[in-house]
């Protein structure tokens, strides 16, 4: 397992009591994690799974990119959709809790995880036929913050809704784009959450350096605009 430390996250757990929970995944198995590092993964999660099992595939490696808990990854393993499963995260606690419920589930030798803000620094060895992904959607900061403060939250959990929100002009998911396809195996899928409105935005990043091919995308049910992509490797 690789582990690259950047950026720690530890000290919520000490300023939010109760911050502790349970995630049953749909094999009946159990993920223990802080409650902030879900980001919307519980919920989307069988919309991911359908999707993928919509493409009638099996497949050797999956990859969660901006993991948080790794709900999404961890019903791809267990549910026997891919054999194995690299994670990555920017934040430390996000991707040694992963490897923690990897331990928990028995997975540990299945189980990669790498703590980095951009994908430059996961081995060329390392190749994936399945790309599933929950990052944060939104381009600027300064709306949110101010919406923060009308309704009187904190400044720490100001920062904690950007830590899940925001890709500060696209940078995230730029280099996502950038680095990702020396990691694809040969038809390789890949399906990451995106606000409708920028799935064109993001497709240009993908022909920029990829030869991942747009697909189209489903909805996600009681979210109006955000929706998850599908992109094919050829």
């Amino acid at each position: 397992m690789h582990l690259y430390p950047t950026h720690n996250l530890e000290h919520y757990n000490t300023q939010w009591v109760g911050g502790i929970q349970e995630t049953i995944l749909s094999t009946g198995q159990t993920l223990q994690h802080a409650w902030w590092l879900t980001g919307g993964g519980n919920e989307y999660r069988s919309h991911f799974i359908d999707y993928i099992r919509s493409t009638g595939k099996t497949y050797q490696h999956a990859y969660e990119w901006c993991c948080g808990h790794g709900v999404i990854g961890f019903e791809v393993l267990t549910q026997g959709i891919a054999d194995t499963l690299a994670l990555s995260d920017y934040y430390d606690l996000a991707v040694n809790t992963c490897l923690s419920n990897a331990s928990l589930l028995g997975r540990s030798d299945d189980v990669t995880g790498y703590i980095s803000e951009t994908l430059s620094v996961i081995p060329d060895e390392e190749k994936w036929d399945l790309i599933v992904g929950n990052p944060p959607n939104c381009p600027a900061d300064n709306i949110r913050s101010e919406e923060g403060r009308k309704v009187g939250h904190s400044q720490d959990m100001i920062d904690l809704t950007l830590r899940i929100v925001i890709d500060t002009d696209w940078q995230a998911h730029r280099d996502f784009f950038l680095h990702i396809e020396k990691h694809l195996l040969p038809g390789a899928d890949l399906f990451i959450s995106i606000h409708q409105n920028y799935i064109p935005l993001i497709d240009d990043m993908a022909k920029e350096s990829t030869s991942l091919v747009y697909q189209g995308f489903r909805d996600i049910t009681g979210d109006v605009s955000l929706k998850i992509a599908h992109w094919k490797s050829l």
